[in-house]
């Protein structure tokens, strides 16, 4: 079995489980802890591991810790490759390059070059190459996909293709299964539903009955929007009536005519509810929350 075949397996059997990942790290570790850190001969070949020379058992093991997005040991670990490795290996280079692009938060030029390594014509990279840098490629995308939705109720459809290196018909394909959808005017990505929050309020004081007066609409809290004055429930839900009302049918051309909303926005310290009036949150903490604080509030 040549290397480009083995490589490939090996890469095609732990792609898709993490936990694949690690034990095949594992061993790559302990290989390298119990072979010592003489000067070897590149062209050698590392015996017990099932691969044909040290070029390609650091590629698999550099490979595989970026794919599992530790790059600080990736890091550590192009410091440790002998230099007579590190020079005549094409590949290991390739992979470092890509390595440290993740480091420095380069996504635009990380999608940018793996791209061009994928899809260069005739292509004359080895296929375990395109394969693992395909993976690394797609993790990346997912990662960010998500941490985009975290973040985001809405985003410009330019600049998502911008940082992914792909186009804008391929943005919407990526992002709408993910629970966001095209503003009519096709420049933004609006996020659907409200994405879970790692803060949640505790389910003891969501049970509480201080929160009644608020449940039953005699103390409702609410966001005023600054340019209609609708008033809504929620930060979220004026983001997107902003996007979906007042930014959507605009035809702007440059990033500095999009008008601003500006609004400032209190919330309950106790249990997060928000209003555009201070005064309306200061009445609630008193009415529901006296329980928790002696002075009066100052918001």
């Amino acid at each position: 079995m040549n290397k480009d075949t083995f490589l490939a397996n090996a890469m095609i059997g732990v792609s898709a489980d993490d936990q694949a990942v690690n034990d095949q790290l594992v061993e790559l570790e302990l290989y390298e802890l119990t072979s010592g850190h003489q000067l070897i001969d590149p062209k050698s070949c590392p015996t017990g591991i099932g691969v044909s020379s040290y070029d390609e058992y650091y590629t698999q093991f550099l490979g595989l810790y970026i794919l599992k997005m530790d790059l600080l040991n990736a890091k550590f670990l192009w410091k440790r490759i002998p230099v007579p490795v590190k020079e005549s290996s094409a590949n290991l280079k390739i992979l470092w390059n890509i390595g440290k692009l993740l480091l420095r938060k380069n996504y635009s030029k990380f999608f940018e070059t793996a791209s061009q390594i994928i899809q260069q014509p005739n292509n004359h990279h080895p296929e375990s190459l395109i394969y693992i840098v395909t993976q690394i490629g797609q993790r990346q995308q997912r990662h960010l996909v998500d941490l985009i939705t975290s973040a985001y109720s809405c985003i410009s459809v330019e600049f998502v293709a911008s940082l992914f290196c792909i186009p804008v018909k391929d943005v919407v394909s990526l992002f709408v299964p993910q629970q966001w959808e095209l503003t009519a005017n096709g420049k933004y990505l609006s996020l659907t539903q409200q994405p879970s929050t790692m803060l949640e309020t505790p389910p003891a004081i969501l049970s509480s009955p201080l929160l009644e007066t608020n449940r039953s609409g005699l103390n409702p809290l609410t966001i005023r929007c600054p340019a209609c004055e609708l008033r809504l429930a929620t930060a979220f839900e004026l983001r997107k009536h902003a996007i979906a009302e007042h930014l959507a049918s605009l035809d702007v051309h440059n990033q500095m005519d999009i008008p601003c909303f500006s609004c400032d926005v209190f919330t309950c310290a106790i249990c997060g509810v928000a209003s555009s009036e201070c005064s309306a949150v200061e009445h609630h903490f008193r009415a529901n929350h006296s329980a928790f604080i002696n002075d009066p509030i100052k918001v």
